[in-house]
């Protein structure tokens, strides 16, 4: 299980807005995609603050049950971007470190393949 990342729970809220968005601008399939964004952001939450992940959690199910509620999607990033200020972002770094370096390993493999040696 990978840890979480608080910088990718902003990206599910602000995903979810977006989608939230075009649910009210004549796509109201539209809304389910929200849901699946808050499902999103409260899972990656989850490791990094409970209460959070939970809140998030609530906003999901209510906005499941009634279309039209509204979510403060902004406060909600702030509230995330406060806490990465407090505590840090969680695993992104190291991750995106990670993913560098076999990124780099399979460059340099392909090269080795083409020019034989």
């Amino acid at each position: 299980m990978r840890k979480h990342c608080l910088d990718c729970v902003i990206k599910h809220l602000s995903q979810a807005q977006v989608t939230y968005i075009e649910s009210r601008m004549g796509y109201p399939s539209h809304i389910y995609l929200t849901i699946g964004h808050l499902a999103e952001a409260s899972e990656e939450a989850f490791g990094a603050d409970e209460d959070l992940a939970l809140e998030l959690r609530q906003y999901r199910m209510v906005l499941m049950k009634d279309h039209s509620t509204e979510i403060p999607f902004l406060e909600l990033c702030e509230k995330v971007q406060n806490i990465i200020e407090e505590n840090g972002c969680g695993n992104c770094k190291e991750a995106s470190k990670d993913f560098r370096k076999k990124l780099s390993a399979k460059r340099d493999e392909k090269e080795r393949k083409n020019t034989g040696t």
